[in-house]
């Protein structure tokens, strides 16, 4: 579904929430939190989705080390 505050603007405008997290060694994220944002409703939704996030964890001698600083951004432009 399209956020509500989407199909209130204009054709060409958009809606950016930038999310920032951790990944820790089993790939799981943590510490997840919105680096910018203009407009709440989005960036709860992208909080959500980078929750659901799962990635391989990065190897260093067999052994998985946690990621730190990873960025996502998101971003709604009206058509």
């Amino acid at each position: 579904d399209t956020p509500k505050a989407i199909q209130r603007k204009k054709a060409g405008e958009s809606i950016v929430a930038i999310i920032e997290f951790d990944v820790d060694e089993k790939g799981v994220t943590k510490n997840i939190y919105a680096h910018s944002s203009n407009n709440k409703n989005v960036e709860r939704i992208a909080l959500n989705a980078v929750q659901r996030y799962r990635y391989s964890p990065f190897i260093t001698n067999g052994t998985p080390q946690p990621m730190n600083n990873f960025q996502d951004t998101f971003m709604y432009t009206k058509q």
